[in-house]
């Protein structure tokens, strides 16, 4: 008996150790019907996935180029600016297959073969790009022409894509996405899967699909609000997606700021110029600025479905207080039973004990001069496969925290608009409005540029722990 148990522990620890190798290594690929849509479904996704230095990939189907290769390669340069800028990708990482906008549909049903050639309104029929890895569309790429428009080809770019990255996780638009490239993105999807496993039947990918097109644009997604969760979809029960059954995935602690232009996810949605317009906020894409992405996991080679991971809600405590996180809510559709493996992702670092259950514990930390957000993640495993990473902030208030010195400081400038009231000492008054909100609460020069300066003056020396700089939020400046 003594002998068993001795194996069985070993047997628990490798597999344990297994378990977190492969999370240390979760390959993470994005496949986009258009420009843009990486960022409103998945920014937190790629985000994290970067953060943790885990392998990211992201594909966009198409250029976007429903009104001519013009604006095709304007979109590229967007999700090019839009990746590297603010979510941590390089250019390299990003691939663009250079197919048709708005075209996917006819291509799959009706130009299958190899031979095949679709041609748009202004008269493109082979893929093309200048942006992404090789700097080309992808096919150019790796097989040194640009394809046809055919089903065969984008089924043959996505399979070499499986094939070469070996993703564990992909996301992409679900196959009820009333946008056709949307649904038309899925089909050819599991095409390629299905290829891929026929010569590897090892390979065994979980699919995280969602919807960006509802059918009711006017009122889903709810308008931007990075604090708030997603709303459930419309009309949701005309599809087999099941909302209790969705990954509530929340993003990153910057991507919930309430300061637009600090947040990530918003300044990589506002980088598409040609989508989100003059509108900012009140965009389209702009509404899919919330508290969490929303999938729904599936296997798509087996009837083992993927678990759904849940890290709990957010919280605030106090220093020195004992923490317990919960994990509970996480479930797996076959009932199988689920590990589990925290992780500290941000903030001062505390040790976690029980990081292997649902419920693991740690202490708050002391002696903090302002208040910190500690970031932890949940993965969970049913024993085949291993879920997306969930996030939770435990935000910890400072029981002395730092006084702000700014407001006791003599402020001089080389210059100020007296006329309007955007006088210096503005700039350390405490509030963070300017204009468009109230231009009289921001500190302007008369008509300067470079060389404009501001100083701040103290009667006794201070040790300085942090600076704070806040723009005016004025997204046109």
């Amino acid at each position: 008996m003594r002998t068993s148990s001795r194996l069985w522990a070993v047997i628990t620890v490798c597999l344990f150790a297994l378990f977190c190798a492969r999370e240390a290594s979760a390959r993470i690929l994005v496949i986009a019907p258009h420009p843009d849509d990486d960022i409103i479904t998945s920014a937190g996704v790629i985000y994290s996935a970067v953060k943790r230095g885990e392998p990211v990939k992201v594909v966009y189907m198409t250029n976007g180029d429903l009104y001519g290769t013009a604006i095709g390669y304007q979109r590229e340069g967007e999700a090019v600016n839009a990746q590297v800028n603010n979510l941590g990708p390089t250019e390299d990482d990003l691939m663009f297959l250079g197919y048709p906008d708005g075209h996917l549909q006819d291509i799959y049903e009706s130009y299958v073969n190899s031979s095949d050639r679709f041609t748009t309104s202004f008269g493109q029929s082979t893929t093309y790009g200048n942006r992404g890895l090789g700097r080309s569309d992808y096919h150019y790429y790796k097989f040194g022409s640009h394809a046809l428009y055919n089903r065969y080809n984008i089924v043959q770019d996505l399979q070499t894509i499986l094939q070469t990255f070996k993703p564990d996780h992909i996301y992409t638009t679900s196959e009820f996405d009333h946008h056709s490239d949307h649904a038309t993105t899925y089909l050819l999807l599991r095409m390629a899967i299905d290829a891929v496993a026929s010569s590897d039947p090892t390979y065994k990918p979980v699919i995280h699909k969602t919807i960006v097109w509802s059918g009711h644009e006017d009122i889903w997604p709810t308008p931007t609000n990075p604090t708030t969760y997603h709303a459930e979809i419309p009309d949701l029960s005309l599809t087999s997606l099941v909302w209790a059954n969705r990954e509530s995935l929340d993003v990153p602690w910057p991507m919930q700021s309430t300061y637009l232009y600090g947040n990530p996810k918003y300044n990589a949605v506002e980088a598409h110029v040609s989508q989100a317009g003059p509108y900012g906020s009140d965009s389209f894409i702009a509404h899919f600025v919330h508290k969490d992405e929303i999938f729904w996991a599936e296997n798509p080679l087996g009837t083992n479905q993927p678990p759904i991971v849940n890290a709990g809600s957010d919280a605030t405590v106090n220093e020195g207080v004992t923490v317990q996180l919960n994990g509970s809510a996480s479930t797996d559709p076959n009932n199988s039973p689920l590990t589990y493996q925290w992780s500290q992702l941000a903030g001062p670092t505390v040790t976690l004990t029980n990081a292997t259950t649902a419920y693991p514990s740690f202490v708050a930390p002391m002696g903090l001069t302002h208040d910190q957000a500690l970031t932890f993640q949940l993965v969970v495993n049913d024993g085949t496969f291993s879920s997306s990473a969930d996030l939770v902030n435990i935000m910890v208030h400072a029981a002395n925290p730092s006084p702000n010195v700014a407001p006791s400081a003599t402020v001089t400038a080389s210059s100020q608009n007296t006329a309007n009231g955007q006088l210096a000492v503005k700039a350390v008054d405490g509030v963070i409005d300017g204009y468009p909100g109230d231009y009289t609460r921001e500190w302007a020069t008369t008509g300067q540029g470079a060389g404009a300066w501001i100083q701040l003056t103290w009667a006794y020396p201070y040790v300085v722990d942090r600076v704070m700089l806040y723009d005016r939020p004025n997204g046109s400046d």
